[in-house]
């Protein structure tokens, strides 16, 4: 990876903004602020159900060898659905794909909740591949379409503590909801918490549309909701 970003060609002209003013910029728009609340309740409620996936496949009788299987098949889904993000995007719009993935996180959740042994804990993985595969491409590139002009790396480290945040928020309320309920329960109300988060994301994506100068450089990401195909931002 470090030999690959040598290669990354630079940009001839370079901005410097302070990160908390670039901050309170982007959080104060609307939609992104919308967005980024949403994601973070989406990363949260994956975060509480991962934290107790693999426990609950062995309390229902699964072998270690089926954990381990479980995160491999994900894994497997994942990268397809990356790779193939910007056809898919062409197709459907990629507002639509960011919010199928909230979705589909939701969905694995609730069917986490009723799964009677960890077979179906595995066969339902691929859920979490698939939205991951979605949520995670389609918001990185919600965030730089809608960056304004020197502002693309602080929105995209926002975005990624965003999701660190999340992670730490999501683990710690599922430990203190797994003292009160069962697994499956705690499984339940991600899923409701993760269909929350989803309508959140849409409302942000919806009828969104491109700011001119979103990006230091020419970006090509996909469209929003509706839109027939890519988009190539052009630079200030």
């Amino acid at each position: 990876t470090a030999l690959i970003a040598l290669g990354v060609p630079r940009l001839a002209t370079r901005r410097h903004a302070s990160l908390r003013a670039g901050t309170f910029q982007l959080v104060r728009q609307p939609r992104m602020g919308r967005f980024l609340v949403g994601a973070l309740i989406v990363w949260a409620s994956l975060a509480a159900v991962n934290g107790f996936y693999s426990i609950q496949i062995v309390a229902l009788g699964g072998a270690a060898s089926l954990v381990g299987l479980a995160w491999v098949v994900g894994a497997l889904v994942e990268i397809p659905i990356m790779w193939s993000f910007p056809r898919l995007a062409a197709r459907f719009g990629a507002g639509r794909l960011l919010v199928a993935g909230g979705a589909l996180f939701a969905a694995r959740n609730f069917l986490a909740a009723l799964a009677p042994n960890g077979e179906v804990l595995v066969a339902i993985a691929p859920f979490e591949g698939a939205a991951f595969g979605l949520f995670f491409v389609g918001g990185v590139g919600f965030v730089a379409a809608r960056a304004p002009a020197g502002l693309a790396g602080t929105a995209q480290g926002i975005f990624s503590a965003t999701t660190g945040l999340a992670t730490i928020l999501g683990t710690g309320a599922a430990g203190l909801i797994a003292t009160a309920l069962p697994i499956p329960g705690l499984f339940a109300v991600a899923g409701v918490v993760g269909l929350i988060a989803a309508i959140v994301v849409a409302d942000a994506v919806r009828g969104a549309t491109l700011p001119s100068g979103a990006a230091a450089g020419p970006i090509a990401v996909p469209g929003p909701v509706g839109d027939g195909g890519p988009v190539t931002i052009p630079g200030p």
